[in-house]
């Protein structure tokens, strides 16, 4: 079997086993009750296993009958989905106030029907970063908005995400080793810094609501 594109399947792999660990490490970090940065950790899980699917799929999709291969992308394309989706509940429970929360389930539930379904039938990287870039507007919104202690490194990472995106539909490669998908992926690795360490900070309010909810309980 004969391995295409080798810097895009490394550079796609670092960036799942950094994706991987910063997932354990935050998960770790915050208690259960904590569901914003839960959430964070299972959209940084996520990440990790989008970058191991597309990485092979750069790799050795190539090697393969093009109805498996085009199964292969879609496949990716719905990983990423699963990364937005998990980004956007876990600014639910960030910002949005719990009598909200079941019609803002609802809304994210709608968004990520839409996108699967425009994977399935137009699956293009584009659609993807579309979805992501929605869920990247909305959680800028929100740090401007709330100015909340991880103002700075979510503006950070979401800046460093565009700059990414920018890089790869532009198919900007300066260097002969490095493709823009490969361009992207280093970008993204220092994002998911900025992401985790924003994640750091996420829960204080449903730290009080849980605090909130214990006063006047039986010990």
């Amino acid at each position: 079997m004969t391995l295409h594109e080798p810097a895009t399947l490394v550079t796609d792999c670092l960036l799942a086993a950094l994706a991987a660990w910063l997932a354990w490490r935050l998960r770790g970090a915050m208690p259960p009750f904590n569901l914003p940065a839960q959430w964070w950790s299972r959209a940084l899980a996520w990440t990790a296993v989008s970058a191991l699917v597309g990485g092979t799929y750069h790799g050795f999709a190539a090697n393969l009958p093009a109805p498996v291969a085009d199964a292969w992308w879609r496949l990716t394309l719905v990983t990423i989905g699963l990364v937005s989706a998990s980004m956007d509940l876990s600014l639910m429970h960030e910002c949005a106030a719990a009598a909200r929360r079941k019609a803002w389930r609802g809304v994210i539930a709608l968004k990520l029907g839409i996108f699967l379904a425009a994977f399935l039938a137009y699956p293009k990287f584009g659609a993807a970063i579309l979805d992501y870039g929605i869920t990247m507007l909305a959680w800028a919104a929100c740090a401007v908005v709330s100015r909340r202690p991880w103002l700075w490194p979510m503006l950070a990472a979401i800046g460093l995400s565009l700059a990414a995106a920018l890089v790869q539909q532009l198919r900007w490669s300066p260097w002969v080793i490095l493709n823009h998908n490969d361009l992207y992926h280093v970008i993204q690795a220092f994002a998911l810094v900025g992401f985790y360490l924003a994640g750091r900070h996420f829960g204080n309010e449903a730290a009080r609501e849980s605090a909130g909810a214990g006063i006047g309980r039986a010990p």
